[in-house]
């Protein structure tokens, strides 16, 4: 990314749709000075190496995509300028509880200005954890819910079939 950096130095607005070669991006300190609104969609990214000098006038962060990230970084949350982080179309849960913590701590360092947003809908941890379940950790969990799903509908249905032959005995 050095090449936009350092070409454009004034650049404000950076959206990088499927941008990076390899699995991690780890920014060069005073690449981004002025940057005010960061949009990152990448299904490959894992690892990002971001801290708060590295966009130092961030505002918005946009998350899309990131399938496979492990984390946002804590330090982006000491970002003075940051407003708000926006998680939509399939983030990993990972991200989604990186942008949680993120949330607390600056509460807990009495910032109460930042924003979490996932799909859309401003979110709190209590929101997050019982009205977000699709942000599941991985496959074997799905697994897991579905099959705790199915299984409630099959005692449903004996419970059907004993109270159904129930009604024919009487």
């Amino acid at each position: 990314m050095t090449i936009i950096g350092s070409s454009l130095p004034n650049l404000e607005v950076l959206e990088l749709y499927i941008a990076f070669n390899g699995r991690e991006w780890s920014p060069i300190e005073g690449e981004f000075l002025r940057l005010k609104v960061l949009v990152i969609a990448s299904p490959n990214l894992e690892q990002w190496g971001a801290e708060d000098i590295h966009f130092p006038n961030l505002h918005r962060l946009y998350l899309q995509l990131m399938r496979k990230l492990t984390e946002i970084p804590l330090s982006i949350g000491d970002i003075n300028t940051l407003q708000s982080i926006h998680l939509n179309y399939e983030c990993s849960w990972s991200a989604v509880q990186s942008a949680i913590e993120i949330l607390e701590d600056q509460k807990e360092k009495g910032n109460e200005s930042l924003q979490v947003y996932v799909n859309g809908k401003q979110v709190d941890k209590e929101q997050v954890f019982s009205d977000y379940d699709v942000f599941l950790d991985s496959d074997e969990e799905q697994v897991s819910v579905v099959s705790d799903q199915v299984q409630v509908l099959l005692d449903s249905d004996e419970e059907q079939v004993f109270s159904n032959s129930d009604d024919e005995q009487s």
